[in-house]
């Protein structure tokens, strides 16, 4: 808008006002992020709002922000046009862009050509958040095109460092502990999916519980005891990294569906193509639930096939403890693989995912991979870890503190300020 004022003057004089920018969230961080982002966007002239359709997103968001979306949600589409439209909205950020809600808000804003973010746990962890325009994951519209990576733009570029900060499962479980018991306690007034996210939160909850049980109980310093062993004689050490059940990188961004087939063509290729000298540590998700049985499963199998003294199934152990160990990395589309090519190991990816770029991450068959697993060009890795940095990763965190105090007011500015984004 500009208006023109004229007091006495021969010339026009024009002031530019910027229009007001009209964001609305679907979804957020489970925790006070949203809250403290909403109140970082205001400051700066912004105007936000989120969809709520339960009660933990009900809890989370201050009063004046929300937009409350009663159940049945069959007409969803139809109702966020409509607000789209008489908000005048001109930002959507989904958190996640697989959720069914997220993907049609996105489907929706493209069409009405609104500006769209994706929200995400960061590609380049602990440190970092991915704020990614249009999509992100297996949905990143990044390049595909090595030589973006190789030009000395990115290639060239120096580090850019980070601030560190602590970090941990236990802010993040305390705080969706929080908001699905908000969700549970107003469902009567505002009754929610408790199967939205995949399985059913009960069923995951009682899954969390039993996993909890048998980590305080048993221990795998025997098994890294023997990779360690294995290591120091020489043999090769493949890593096969798992995904949460249910994880829609997992159901969305790769045809298996679930850890149980990705296992399955694993271990049997493994066993038909290896070296006979070739071992492979299976590391479970963090964040398994045991829904899948997967530690049965790949017994069973590696037993059948006669590799059980080849195979070696971590159930706790932390991936920083066994990535020194490993000469190459199989992932179905994890950021843990692509941890693991930032420090020179050869990955395959068995997905879709957003890094897997001929230069980056092998090319071959599962098959080739056992006996020739080529690394990275180490240029092309930095000049891609730069492009990212420049473009969508933030240094902050959802869950403490200390993460969004450096995250919030970056976001903040992102969504209302710059204009490159």
């Amino acid at each position: 808008m500009r208006i023109r004022e004229n007091q006495g003057r021969e010339t026009p004089v024009y002031i530019a006002i910027r229009r007001t920018r009209q964001i609305l969230f679907i979804g957020a961080p489970f925790g006070s992020f949203f809250g403290e982002l909403a109140s970082a966007i205001e400051s700066r002239g912004g105007r936000v709002w989120r969809a709520v359709t339960q009660g933990g997103e009900f809890v989370e968001t201050p009063r004046h922000c929300r937009i409350v979306m009663r159940r049945p949600l069959d007409d969803w589409q139809d109702r966020i046009e409509e607000v789209m439209r008489r908000r005048d909205i001109d930002t959507i950020v989904t958190f996640n862009d697989a959720l069914p809600l997220s993907r049609k808000a996105l489907d929706v804003a493209e069409r009405l050509q609104v500006r769209r973010f994706v929200l995400e746990n960061g590609y380049l962890r602990p440190f970092w958040v991915t704020l990614e325009r249009d999509g992100a994951n297996g949905y990143s519209r990044l390049p595909r095109d090595l030589s973006v990576y190789l030009s000395p733009e990115f290639s060239g570029a120096a580090s850019v460092e980070h601030v560190a900060f602590r970090t941990g499962f236990r802010p993040h479980v305390k705080n969706t502990m929080m908001h699905f018991a908000a969700a549970a306690a107003m469902s009567p007034m505002l009754p929610f999916d408790p199967k939205y996210y995949g399985d059913s939160i009960w069923s995951q909850a009682q899954g969390y519980v039993s996993e909890a049980i048998w980590r305080a109980g048993n221990d795998e310093s025997e098994a890294i005891d023997r990779l360690q062993t294995f290591a120091k004689t020489g043999r090769r050490i493949f890593l096969c990294l798992m995904q949460k059940p249910g994880d829609k990188q997992l159901v969305v961004h790769s045809e298996y569906g679930g850890n149980v087939r990705f296992l399955d063509e694993v271990i049997r290729c493994f066993a038909a193509c290896a070296p006979d000298d070739a071992v492979m540590a299976v590391k479970q998700h963090p964040l398994d639930y045991g829904a899948e049985r997967c530690p049965e499963q790949v017994a069973t199998l590696a037993r059948c096939l006669g590799v059980a003294d080849r195979i070696i199934y971590l159930r706790k152990t932390t991936i920083d403890a066994v990535m020194p160990l490993a000469k190459a990395v199989l992932t179905i589309n994890s950021t843990a693989g692509l941890a693991a090519m930032v420090e020179g190991l050869p990955v395959i990816c068995l997905g879709r995912a957003f890094y897997a770029i001929p230069g980056l991450t092998f090319e071959g068959s599962l098959a080739e991979f056992w006996s020739d697993p080529r690394p990275p060009r180490p240029d092309a890795v930095r000049g891609f870890v730069a492009y990212l940095k420049s473009t969508s990763q933030i240094n902050g965190g959802f869950h403490t503190p200390e993460g969004r105090s450096l995250l919030t007011p970056k976001v903040a500015g992102i969504l209302v300020d710059d204009p490159r984004r």
